[in-house]
């Protein structure tokens, strides 16, 4: 109120680069988010009806068994470490950008430093660069025009972009995820959690998380981050989060959309946050 309504509308977590955000907040605070959020999703888009099912086959392959998937792409690459990022961050990489429309060839160049075999291609990321255009399509044919309506009724009329081929296609994926990530909330809530905010950082193809604080008896001694038990503590508690729904946490009972989702703790701890904070002079 000191500062006035409105003069600093980015002075907030939400706004925060994520590894300031958890630095700040590992104290108190855990940022939760769903595994392999966009492809696990888009993978279910036919159970919306959204998507025809023939046309998810690499998806399912893909988010079924993400973990070889992982191993193989890094193996065959012969990935290595890139600045903070792991060579899982970076095969993971690829598979969500082939969804936002970056091609293989793409995803090889921007991490030619860290791969010591640029030739390879896998299968079942070839086959999902192939299919996703005609996901895309369908998304737009099914939902096109509710995404447009949203649009329309919530425009300030400022001069924007022209909207990309994946556009109603990445909207879809973040509104199911902000449903399921509401869901969350209302179980967590239940059970003793304080939920503190939603955070997206600037990149859209980033997923959402949610900034939580575990009940008393599961938080660290004052003054200690939070250590593996903590987090251990926090994956149990989730596991019982297995049904998502579109309906707001301050509508319960909520009713499921029938998308499955695994619930985690993003992963800073054991970062050196000289090394995290000195990408930010």
């Amino acid at each position: 109120e000191a500062i006035g309504p409105g003069l600093h509308p980015t002075a907030s977590l939400g706004r925060c680069p994520r590894e300031v955000r958890t630095l700040l907040t590992c104290p108190l605070l855990l940022d939760l988010s769903i595994a392999n959020a966009l492809p696990c999703i888009a993978s279910q888009l036919d159970r919306l009806g959204l998507v025809p099912s023939k046309l998810l086959g690499a998806l399912h392959t893909y988010s079924q068994d993400r973990d070889a998937c992982l191993t193989c792409l890094i193996a065959a690459h012969q990935i290595g470490p890139l600045d903070q990022q792991t060579p899982s961050d970076i095969a993971e990489a690829l598979a969500n950008s082939v969804l936002l429309g970056a091609s293989y060839d793409t995803w090889t160049a921007k991490y030619a430093a860290a791969l010591g075999n640029t030739n390879h291609r896998e299968g079942v990321l070839v086959r999902l660069q192939h299919d996703i255009r005609h996901i895309w399509a369908a998304v737009e044919g099914s939902a096109g025009g509710a995404v447009r309506a949203v649009e329309e009724e919530g425009s300030d009329r400022r001069k924007k972009a022209k909207p990309g081929k994946a556009h109603v296609f990445s909207k879809v994926l973040h509104e199911v995820e902000s449903c399921i990530l509401h869901t969350a909330s209302h179980f967590l809530s239940n059970a003793g959690w304080t939920v503190h905010s939603m955070q997206q950082d600037s990149d859209a193809s980033v997923p959402l998380s949610l900034l939580v604080r575990p009940p008393a008896r599961l938080r660290p001694e004052q003054g200690d981050r939070p250590g593996r038990e903590l987090v251990i503590a926090a994956e149990a508690a989730l596991s019982a989060i297995a049904r998502q729904t579109s309906e707001s946490v301050a509508q319960p009972p909520p009713q499921g959309l029938g998308i499955d989702v695994t619930l985690a703790v993003k992963k800073l701890y054991g970062l050196d946050p000289e090394t995290v904070l000195r990408r930010f002079d």
